[in-house]
Protein backbone atom coordinates (compact mmCIF):
# COMPACT_ATOMS: atom_id res chain seq x y z
CA UNK A 1 0.00 0.00 0.00
CA UNK A 2 1.70 3.44 -0.77
CA UNK A 3 0.49 6.62 -0.17
CA UNK A 4 1.56 10.16 -0.74
CA UNK A 5 2.75 12.33 1.99
CA UNK A 6 0.78 15.09 1.30
CA UNK A 7 -2.49 12.66 1.62
CA UNK A 8 -1.19 11.77 5.05
CA UNK A 9 -0.75 14.92 6.16
CA UNK A 10 -4.56 16.04 4.73
CA UNK A 11 -5.98 12.70 6.81
CA UNK A 12 -4.17 13.71 10.28
CA UNK A 13 -4.83 17.79 9.90
CA UNK A 14 -8.68 16.71 9.42
CA UNK A 15 -8.38 14.78 12.56
CA UNK A 16 -6.64 16.87 14.87
CA UNK A 17 -9.33 19.73 13.72
CA UNK A 18 -12.03 17.28 14.67
CA UNK A 19 -9.94 16.75 17.79
CA UNK A 20 -9.98 20.64 18.52
CA UNK A 21 -5.84 20.83 18.27
CA UNK A 22 -3.82 22.31 15.44
CA UNK A 23 -3.03 20.23 12.82
CA UNK A 24 0.07 22.16 12.59
CA UNK A 25 1.43 21.47 15.77
CA UNK A 26 1.66 17.70 15.57
CA UNK A 27 2.55 16.89 11.75
CA UNK A 28 6.07 17.35 11.62
CA UNK A 29 5.93 15.00 14.92
CA UNK A 30 4.33 12.58 13.53
CA UNK A 31 6.44 12.13 10.73
CA UNK A 32 8.84 11.99 12.65
CA UNK A 33 7.81 8.54 14.43
CA UNK A 34 7.84 6.24 11.04
CA UNK A 35 7.71 3.21 10.80
CA UNK A 36 4.48 2.18 12.24
CA UNK A 37 3.90 -0.95 13.06
CA UNK A 38 0.46 -1.89 11.93
CA UNK A 39 -0.22 -4.85 13.81
CA UNK A 40 1.05 -5.88 17.70
CA UNK A 41 2.97 -8.33 18.75
CA UNK A 42 1.55 -11.57 20.66
CA UNK A 43 1.77 -11.15 24.62
CA UNK A 44 4.16 -12.78 26.40
CA UNK A 45 3.14 -16.98 27.12
CA UNK A 46 5.05 -19.71 28.55
CA UNK A 47 5.49 -23.30 26.81
CA UNK A 48 6.64 -26.54 28.56
CA UNK A 49 9.67 -26.98 26.80
CA UNK A 50 12.09 -24.85 23.72
CA UNK A 51 10.55 -27.47 21.37
CA UNK A 52 7.12 -26.07 21.37
CA UNK A 53 7.85 -22.73 20.80
CA UNK A 54 5.57 -21.04 18.28
CA UNK A 55 6.91 -19.90 14.63
CA UNK A 56 7.44 -15.64 15.32
CA UNK A 57 4.43 -14.18 13.09
CA UNK A 58 5.27 -11.55 10.69
CA UNK A 59 4.03 -8.26 11.52
CA UNK A 60 3.28 -5.46 9.08
CA UNK A 61 4.58 -2.06 9.54
CA UNK A 62 5.13 1.18 7.40
CA UNK A 63 7.97 2.32 6.28
CA UNK A 64 9.08 5.61 4.04
CA UNK A 65 10.66 4.67 0.80
CA UNK A 66 13.36 6.04 -1.26
CA UNK A 67 10.54 8.03 -2.99
CA UNK A 68 9.48 9.93 0.04
CA UNK A 69 5.87 7.24 -0.08
CA UNK A 70 4.64 5.09 2.63
CA UNK A 71 5.22 0.98 1.89
CA UNK A 72 3.65 -1.58 3.90
CA UNK A 73 5.93 -4.42 4.65
CA UNK A 74 6.22 -7.56 6.71
CA UNK A 75 8.72 -7.75 9.24
CA UNK A 76 9.53 -11.00 11.13
CA UNK A 77 11.16 -10.94 14.86
CA UNK A 78 14.70 -12.12 16.11
CA UNK A 79 15.27 -14.46 18.74
CA UNK A 80 17.61 -13.74 21.67
CA UNK A 81 17.45 -16.52 24.32
CA UNK A 82 18.05 -16.19 27.85
CA UNK A 83 21.45 -17.82 28.08
CA UNK A 84 23.40 -19.95 25.63
CA UNK A 85 22.35 -23.54 27.03
CA UNK A 86 18.40 -22.25 27.70
CA UNK A 87 16.78 -24.87 25.03
CA UNK A 88 18.70 -27.43 27.63
CA UNK A 89 18.34 -26.47 31.04
CA UNK A 90 15.11 -23.92 30.20
CA UNK A 91 14.43 -19.82 30.54
CA UNK A 92 13.09 -17.63 28.22
CA UNK A 93 13.33 -16.00 24.67
CA UNK A 94 12.60 -12.44 23.67
CA UNK A 95 11.35 -12.48 20.22
CA UNK A 96 12.22 -8.85 18.73
CA UNK A 97 10.01 -7.39 15.84
CA UNK A 98 12.73 -4.10 14.43
CA UNK A 99 11.92 -1.86 11.58
CA UNK A 100 14.01 1.11 10.70
CA UNK A 101 13.81 3.82 7.64
CA UNK A 102 15.25 7.31 7.04
CA UNK A 103 12.83 8.81 9.36
CA UNK A 104 13.44 6.70 12.89
CA UNK A 105 13.02 3.06 13.87
CA UNK A 106 10.46 0.94 15.45
CA UNK A 107 10.78 -2.12 18.23
CA UNK A 108 8.16 -4.65 19.06
CA UNK A 109 9.22 -7.62 21.33
CA UNK A 110 8.05 -10.93 23.16
CA UNK A 111 9.03 -12.84 25.74
CA UNK A 112 8.25 -16.53 25.93
CA UNK A 113 9.64 -18.68 29.05
CA UNK A 114 10.34 -22.25 28.72
CA UNK A 115 11.09 -25.01 31.26
CA UNK A 116 14.27 -27.66 31.10
CA UNK A 117 14.23 -30.10 28.49
CA UNK A 118 13.78 -33.66 30.04
CA UNK A 119 16.09 -37.24 29.22
CA UNK A 120 12.84 -38.54 27.13
CA UNK A 121 12.75 -35.26 25.28
CA UNK A 122 15.29 -36.13 22.85
CA UNK A 123 15.11 -35.73 18.63
CA UNK A 124 13.02 -38.40 17.25
CA UNK A 125 12.96 -40.14 13.61
CA UNK A 126 9.84 -40.54 11.53
CA UNK A 127 9.86 -44.26 10.28
CA UNK A 128 7.14 -44.01 8.37
CA UNK A 129 8.73 -41.49 5.52
CA UNK A 130 11.84 -43.51 5.20
CA UNK A 131 12.94 -45.86 2.16
CA UNK A 132 13.78 -49.53 2.50
CA UNK A 133 15.41 -50.74 5.86
CA UNK A 134 17.61 -53.77 4.94
CA UNK A 135 17.94 -53.63 1.31
CA UNK A 136 19.46 -56.48 -0.84
CA UNK A 137 20.83 -56.02 -4.57
CA UNK A 138 22.72 -57.75 -6.72
CA UNK A 139 26.62 -57.48 -6.21
CA UNK A 140 27.00 -56.45 -9.89
CA UNK A 141 25.38 -53.24 -9.23
CA UNK A 142 27.15 -52.19 -5.99
CA UNK A 143 29.79 -49.69 -7.92
CA UNK A 144 28.13 -49.44 -11.39
CA UNK A 145 27.61 -45.51 -12.04
CA UNK A 146 24.27 -44.51 -12.44
CA UNK A 147 22.44 -47.60 -11.41
CA UNK A 148 19.70 -47.28 -8.92
CA UNK A 149 21.30 -50.21 -6.83
CA UNK A 150 24.81 -48.63 -6.68
CA UNK A 151 26.04 -48.27 -3.25
CA UNK A 152 26.30 -44.17 -3.97
CA UNK A 153 22.58 -44.15 -4.58
CA UNK A 154 21.67 -45.95 -1.38
CA UNK A 155 23.92 -43.96 0.81
CA UNK A 156 22.74 -41.07 -0.62
CA UNK A 157 19.00 -41.74 -0.45
CA UNK A 158 19.61 -42.64 2.77
CA UNK A 159 21.26 -39.53 3.92
CA UNK A 160 18.69 -37.08 2.42
CA UNK A 161 15.86 -39.64 3.97
CA UNK A 162 17.45 -39.13 7.53
CA UNK A 163 17.73 -35.19 7.42
CA UNK A 164 14.14 -35.18 6.48
CA UNK A 165 12.75 -37.43 9.20
CA UNK A 166 14.37 -36.38 12.02
CA UNK A 167 12.57 -34.32 14.38
CA UNK A 168 13.42 -32.34 17.00
CA UNK A 169 12.23 -32.99 20.70
CA UNK A 170 12.71 -30.05 23.31
CA UNK A 171 15.81 -28.91 21.07
CA UNK A 172 17.30 -28.22 18.44
CA UNK A 173 18.82 -30.32 15.91
CA UNK A 174 22.40 -30.29 16.13
CA UNK A 175 24.04 -32.65 13.69
CA UNK A 176 22.94 -35.57 11.80
CA UNK A 177 26.02 -38.22 11.26
CA UNK A 178 26.98 -41.99 9.53
CA UNK A 179 29.28 -44.21 10.20
CA UNK A 180 29.13 -44.72 6.06
CA UNK A 181 32.41 -45.89 4.09
CA UNK A 182 33.15 -43.41 1.06
CA UNK A 183 33.13 -46.65 -1.42
CA UNK A 184 32.87 -50.37 -1.25
CA UNK A 185 36.03 -51.85 -2.52
CA UNK A 186 36.10 -55.70 -2.36
CA UNK A 187 31.93 -56.09 -1.43
CA UNK A 188 31.70 -59.57 -2.95
CA UNK A 189 28.80 -61.77 -3.12
CA UNK A 190 26.33 -62.35 0.45
CA UNK A 191 28.54 -59.56 2.24
CA UNK A 192 26.53 -56.80 4.18
CA UNK A 193 27.30 -53.64 5.35
CA UNK A 194 25.47 -51.14 8.51
CA UNK A 195 25.18 -47.73 8.64
CA UNK A 196 24.27 -46.39 11.72
CA UNK A 197 22.78 -42.39 11.38
CA UNK A 198 23.07 -40.73 14.59
CA UNK A 199 21.16 -37.70 15.23
CA UNK A 200 21.93 -35.45 18.29
CA UNK A 201 20.22 -32.19 19.59
CA UNK A 202 21.84 -29.21 21.00
CA UNK A 203 21.57 -30.86 24.73
CA UNK A 204 23.62 -34.13 23.59
CA UNK A 205 20.36 -36.20 23.35
CA UNK A 206 20.77 -38.73 20.37
CA UNK A 207 18.59 -40.79 18.34
CA UNK A 208 20.22 -43.71 16.54
CA UNK A 209 19.13 -45.35 12.81
CA UNK A 210 20.58 -48.65 11.71
CA UNK A 211 20.63 -49.48 7.36
CA UNK A 212 21.64 -53.12 5.96
CA UNK A 213 23.49 -53.16 2.42
CA UNK A 214 23.26 -56.28 1.45
CA UNK A 215 24.43 -57.99 -1.92
CA UNK A 216 23.42 -61.46 -3.67
CA UNK A 217 24.37 -63.38 -6.69
CA UNK A 218 22.71 -65.17 -8.46
CA UNK A 219 24.33 -64.39 -11.90
CA UNK A 220 27.38 -66.77 -12.76
CA UNK A 221 30.55 -65.27 -13.76
CA UNK A 222 31.33 -63.27 -17.19
CA UNK A 223 34.23 -64.85 -18.94
CA UNK A 224 36.01 -62.48 -20.99
CA UNK A 225 38.11 -63.71 -24.17
CA UNK A 226 36.20 -66.53 -24.94
CA UNK A 227 32.85 -67.41 -26.45
CA UNK A 228 30.58 -70.28 -27.45
CA UNK A 229 31.42 -70.87 -30.79
CA UNK A 230 32.38 -73.55 -33.38
CA UNK A 231 34.62 -73.27 -35.49
CA UNK A 232 35.74 -75.11 -38.60
CA UNK A 233 38.98 -74.63 -40.27
CA UNK A 234 41.17 -77.58 -43.02
CA UNK A 235 43.38 -79.37 -41.93
CA UNK A 236 46.12 -76.98 -43.90
CA UNK A 237 45.02 -73.85 -41.84
CA UNK A 238 47.04 -72.33 -38.93
CA UNK A 239 45.31 -73.65 -35.76
CA UNK A 240 44.70 -70.51 -33.14
CA UNK A 241 46.52 -70.69 -30.15
CA UNK A 242 44.14 -70.07 -26.78
CA UNK A 243 43.01 -67.13 -25.92
CA UNK A 244 44.19 -64.79 -22.86
CA UNK A 245 40.89 -65.34 -20.66
CA UNK A 246 39.90 -63.47 -17.59
CA UNK A 247 36.73 -63.60 -15.47
CA UNK A 248 34.93 -60.43 -14.31
CA UNK A 249 31.97 -61.14 -11.38
CA UNK A 250 31.11 -59.40 -7.63
CA UNK A 251 33.56 -61.90 -6.11
CA UNK A 252 37.02 -60.44 -6.53
CA UNK A 253 38.65 -64.08 -6.55
CA UNK A 254 36.50 -66.06 -8.64
CA UNK A 255 37.53 -69.48 -9.82
CA UNK A 256 38.67 -70.29 -13.11
CA UNK A 257 39.53 -73.90 -15.07
CA UNK A 258 40.11 -74.32 -18.13
CA UNK A 259 40.31 -78.02 -19.50
CA UNK A 260 41.76 -78.51 -23.14
CA UNK A 261 41.31 -81.19 -25.09
CA UNK A 262 42.05 -82.60 -28.38
CA UNK A 263 40.89 -85.94 -30.55
CA UNK A 264 44.38 -85.93 -32.72
CA UNK A 265 46.44 -88.56 -32.98
CA UNK A 266 49.59 -88.45 -34.89
CA UNK A 267 49.75 -92.02 -35.98
CA UNK A 268 49.71 -90.68 -40.20
CA UNK A 269 45.76 -91.98 -40.14
CA UNK A 270 42.86 -89.83 -40.64
CA UNK A 271 42.67 -88.54 -37.23
CA UNK A 272 46.00 -86.47 -37.73
CA UNK A 273 44.45 -84.43 -40.36
CA UNK A 274 40.28 -84.80 -39.41
CA UNK A 275 39.96 -84.23 -35.82
CA UNK A 276 38.52 -81.90 -32.70
CA UNK A 277 39.94 -79.18 -30.42
CA UNK A 278 37.88 -78.59 -27.09
CA UNK A 279 38.15 -75.41 -25.11
CA UNK A 280 35.87 -75.67 -22.17
CA UNK A 281 36.28 -72.35 -19.41
CA UNK A 282 34.55 -72.82 -15.88
CA UNK A 283 34.37 -70.06 -14.04
CA UNK A 284 32.70 -70.53 -10.13
CA UNK A 285 32.41 -67.73 -7.92
CA UNK A 286 31.83 -67.75 -4.22
CA UNK A 287 28.36 -67.96 -4.48
CA UNK A 288 28.75 -71.04 -6.07
CA UNK A 289 27.25 -69.81 -9.40
CA UNK A 290 28.84 -71.30 -12.29
CA UNK A 291 29.25 -70.01 -16.21
CA UNK A 292 30.90 -72.50 -18.73
CA UNK A 293 32.19 -71.16 -22.01
CA UNK A 294 33.02 -73.93 -24.39
CA UNK A 295 35.26 -73.41 -27.62
CA UNK A 296 35.11 -76.18 -30.52
CA UNK A 297 37.55 -75.78 -33.28
CA UNK A 298 36.92 -78.73 -35.81
CA UNK A 299 40.13 -79.57 -38.40
CA UNK A 300 38.71 -81.72 -41.27
CA UNK A 301 39.81 -82.83 -44.24
CA UNK A 302 37.59 -82.57 -46.62
CA UNK A 303 39.88 -81.47 -50.05
CA UNK A 304 40.61 -84.83 -52.36
CA UNK A 305 44.26 -85.15 -54.03
CA UNK A 306 45.16 -83.85 -56.84
CA UNK A 307 47.49 -85.67 -59.50
CA UNK A 308 48.25 -85.45 -63.37
CA UNK A 309 46.56 -89.20 -65.02
CA UNK A 310 49.03 -90.72 -67.95
CA UNK A 311 48.08 -89.57 -71.18
CA UNK A 312 45.85 -91.54 -74.07
CA UNK A 313 48.17 -93.84 -75.20
CA UNK A 314 47.59 -95.74 -78.77
CA UNK A 315 48.69 -99.05 -78.89
CA UNK A 316 49.03 -101.75 -81.30
CA UNK A 317 47.64 -105.41 -80.98
CA UNK A 318 51.13 -106.64 -80.06
CA UNK A 319 51.70 -104.19 -77.41
CA UNK A 320 50.15 -105.23 -73.60
CA UNK A 321 47.94 -102.62 -72.53
CA UNK A 322 48.29 -103.64 -69.26
CA UNK A 323 51.59 -102.62 -69.23
CA UNK A 324 51.78 -100.12 -66.55
CA UNK A 325 55.49 -99.40 -67.67
CA UNK A 326 54.25 -98.87 -71.41
CA UNK A 327 50.90 -97.28 -70.69
CA UNK A 328 52.10 -94.91 -67.52
CA UNK A 329 51.00 -94.25 -64.27
CA UNK A 330 49.56 -91.33 -62.64
CA UNK A 331 52.25 -88.58 -61.49
CA UNK A 332 52.51 -84.69 -59.97
CA UNK A 333 50.81 -85.75 -56.61
CA UNK A 334 49.92 -83.13 -54.18
CA UNK A 335 47.55 -82.93 -50.99
CA UNK A 336 46.59 -80.34 -48.74
CA UNK A 337 47.28 -82.84 -45.34
CA UNK A 338 48.49 -86.14 -46.40
CA UNK A 339 52.03 -86.96 -47.12
CA UNK A 340 53.01 -87.56 -51.28
CA UNK A 341 54.16 -91.10 -49.74
CA UNK A 342 51.08 -92.03 -48.27
CA UNK A 343 48.96 -91.73 -50.85
CA UNK A 344 46.62 -94.74 -52.13
CA UNK A 345 46.94 -95.03 -55.58
CA UNK A 346 44.65 -97.72 -57.43
CA UNK A 347 43.05 -98.03 -60.97
CA UNK A 348 39.97 -100.58 -62.57
CA UNK A 349 39.97 -101.25 -66.20
CA UNK A 350 36.89 -100.96 -68.35
CA UNK A 351 37.51 -102.85 -71.79
CA UNK A 352 35.23 -102.20 -74.56
CA UNK A 353 36.07 -104.56 -77.57
CA UNK A 354 34.78 -105.35 -81.00
CA UNK A 355 32.84 -107.81 -81.32
CA UNK A 356 34.55 -109.17 -84.38
CA UNK A 357 38.05 -107.78 -84.01
CA UNK A 358 38.95 -109.11 -80.36
CA UNK A 359 42.61 -107.33 -81.61
CA UNK A 360 40.92 -103.87 -81.38
CA UNK A 361 39.71 -102.65 -78.24
CA UNK A 362 39.26 -99.41 -75.84
CA UNK A 363 40.89 -99.37 -72.11
CA UNK A 364 39.36 -97.30 -70.04
CA UNK A 365 41.17 -96.78 -67.20
CA UNK A 366 40.11 -95.40 -63.81
CA UNK A 367 43.04 -93.50 -62.05
CA UNK A 368 42.07 -93.20 -58.29
CA UNK A 369 44.28 -91.43 -55.82
CA UNK A 370 42.50 -91.02 -52.28
CA UNK A 371 44.20 -89.42 -49.03
CA UNK A 372 44.49 -90.59 -45.44
CA UNK A 373 40.85 -89.59 -44.93
CA UNK A 374 39.19 -91.21 -47.46
CA UNK A 375 38.74 -88.66 -49.79
CA UNK A 376 39.68 -89.90 -53.70
CA UNK A 377 39.89 -87.64 -56.75
CA UNK A 378 39.38 -89.74 -60.15
CA UNK A 379 40.57 -89.58 -63.93
CA UNK A 380 39.90 -91.27 -66.61
CA UNK A 381 42.81 -92.58 -69.17
CA UNK A 382 41.68 -93.61 -72.56
CA UNK A 383 44.28 -96.84 -73.83
CA UNK A 384 43.23 -97.36 -77.35
CA UNK A 385 44.59 -101.17 -79.26
CA UNK A 386 44.23 -101.05 -82.87
CA UNK A 387 45.13 -104.07 -85.11
CA UNK A 388 46.21 -101.96 -88.51
CA UNK A 389 48.69 -105.06 -89.91
CA UNK A 390 47.48 -106.99 -92.87
CA UNK A 391 48.97 -110.94 -92.74
CA UNK A 392 52.16 -111.65 -94.44
CA UNK A 393 51.43 -114.73 -97.01
CA UNK A 394 52.99 -116.49 -100.17
CA UNK A 395 51.36 -115.85 -103.20
CA UNK A 396 50.44 -119.13 -105.58
CA UNK A 397 51.36 -119.30 -109.10
CA UNK A 398 50.22 -116.18 -110.75
CA UNK A 399 49.69 -117.96 -113.91
CA UNK A 400 48.83 -121.47 -114.62
CA UNK A 401 46.77 -123.73 -117.25
CA UNK A 402 44.32 -126.32 -116.69
CA UNK A 403 41.87 -128.43 -117.88
CA UNK A 404 38.34 -127.16 -117.51
CA UNK A 405 37.06 -129.94 -115.50
CA UNK A 406 40.11 -128.91 -112.85
CA UNK A 407 40.00 -124.86 -112.69
CA UNK A 408 37.34 -124.80 -109.91
CA UNK A 409 39.96 -126.78 -107.42
CA UNK A 410 41.96 -124.63 -105.19
CA UNK A 411 43.82 -127.95 -104.93
CA UNK A 412 44.77 -127.98 -108.64
CA UNK A 413 44.68 -124.45 -108.96
CA UNK A 414 46.49 -123.79 -105.67
CA UNK A 415 46.24 -121.06 -102.75
CA UNK A 416 48.50 -118.33 -100.93
CA UNK A 417 50.09 -120.73 -97.99
CA UNK A 418 52.58 -119.26 -95.51
CA UNK A 419 49.77 -117.41 -93.77
CA UNK A 420 50.97 -114.93 -90.88
CA UNK A 421 49.34 -112.24 -88.66
CA UNK A 422 50.88 -110.59 -86.25
CA UNK A 423 48.33 -110.58 -83.68
CA UNK A 424 44.80 -112.79 -85.17
CA UNK A 425 46.04 -116.54 -84.90
CA UNK A 426 43.45 -117.72 -87.85
CA UNK A 427 43.88 -116.04 -91.39
CA UNK A 428 40.85 -115.60 -93.51
CA UNK A 429 40.91 -116.26 -97.20
CA UNK A 430 38.73 -115.83 -100.26
CA UNK A 431 38.72 -115.14 -104.09
CA UNK A 432 36.67 -113.73 -106.78
CA UNK A 433 36.77 -115.36 -110.26
CA UNK A 434 36.28 -112.75 -113.44
CA UNK A 435 36.01 -115.38 -116.29
CA UNK A 436 36.95 -114.36 -119.76
CA UNK A 437 35.04 -116.70 -122.81
CA UNK A 438 36.78 -118.64 -125.33
CA UNK A 439 36.38 -120.04 -128.50
CA UNK A 440 34.27 -122.73 -127.06
CA UNK A 441 32.55 -123.43 -123.46
CA UNK A 442 35.24 -125.47 -122.30
CA UNK A 443 37.99 -122.81 -122.89
CA UNK A 444 38.10 -119.80 -121.37
CA UNK A 445 40.25 -117.20 -119.24
CA UNK A 446 40.20 -116.95 -115.56
CA UNK A 447 41.54 -113.74 -113.03
CA UNK A 448 41.28 -114.90 -109.98
CA UNK A 449 41.69 -112.17 -107.22
CA UNK A 450 42.90 -113.70 -103.94
CA UNK A 451 42.00 -111.58 -100.69
CA UNK A 452 44.36 -112.71 -97.69
CA UNK A 453 42.34 -110.81 -94.69
CA UNK A 454 42.04 -110.96 -90.38
CA UNK A 455 39.39 -110.37 -88.65
CA UNK A 456 39.88 -106.80 -87.84
CA UNK A 457 39.54 -106.37 -91.62
CA UNK A 458 43.13 -105.61 -92.64
CA UNK A 459 43.83 -107.40 -95.78
CA UNK A 460 46.34 -108.15 -98.89
CA UNK A 461 45.26 -108.93 -102.39
CA UNK A 462 47.19 -110.99 -104.88
CA UNK A 463 46.25 -112.51 -108.46
CA UNK A 464 46.10 -115.59 -110.69
CA UNK A 465 46.17 -116.01 -114.53
CA UNK A 466 44.14 -118.80 -115.09
CA UNK A 467 43.78 -120.53 -118.40
CA UNK A 468 41.14 -123.35 -118.69
CA UNK A 469 41.47 -125.78 -121.99
CA UNK A 470 39.24 -128.45 -122.75
CA UNK A 471 41.86 -131.28 -123.82
CA UNK A 472 39.03 -134.70 -123.04
CA UNK A 473 37.62 -136.29 -125.72
CA UNK A 474 33.70 -136.40 -124.45
CA UNK A 475 32.52 -139.72 -123.40
CA UNK A 476 29.46 -141.42 -123.86
CA UNK A 477 27.33 -141.75 -121.03
CA UNK A 478 24.95 -144.05 -122.93
CA UNK A 479 26.18 -146.16 -126.40
CA UNK A 480 24.29 -146.43 -129.25
CA UNK A 481 22.14 -149.29 -129.95
CA UNK A 482 22.04 -150.92 -133.80
CA UNK A 483 18.91 -150.45 -136.31
CA UNK A 484 17.61 -151.92 -139.21
CA UNK A 485 15.48 -149.99 -141.28
CA UNK A 486 13.73 -150.65 -145.01
CA UNK A 487 14.53 -148.39 -147.35
CA UNK A 488 11.46 -146.48 -147.42
CA UNK A 489 11.10 -146.07 -143.20
CA UNK A 490 13.62 -143.45 -143.05
CA UNK A 491 15.93 -142.92 -140.40
CA UNK A 492 13.98 -142.52 -136.84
Amino acid sequence: MNRTLPSILAGWRLLFFLCGLSSFAFSGTLLAQTPIFLDQAPPDEMVDCFGDLPDGPGLRAEVLNAENNLDTILVFPVDEFSTPDAPCVGGFVTRIWAIRDAAGAAQQSQTISFGAAGDEDGPTINLDILPIINDTVDCRSVNEVGDPDSYARWLGDRRVAIAVAATPGCAPIESITDNAPTELVGFDCNDRLEVTFVVVDLCGRMTAMDFSYSTVDTTGPVIVGAVNETIRLSCEDFIPDPPTVTVEDCDTIPTLMVNLESTQLMDGSCRQYDYDITRQYLAMDACGNMTTVTTIIEVRDTEPPNFRRPPTQNLDCTQDPFDLDLTGRPSDFTDNCTPIEDLEVSFTDEIISDAVCSNSLNVERTWRVTDACGNSRIRLQIIRVRDTQAPNFTAPADTLMVDCANFASTSVTSTPTNLEDNCDPTVNLSFEDEIFPGNCAGTFAVERTWRIFDDCGNDRFTTQYIEVVDTTMPVFTTNPTDLVTSCNGGFG
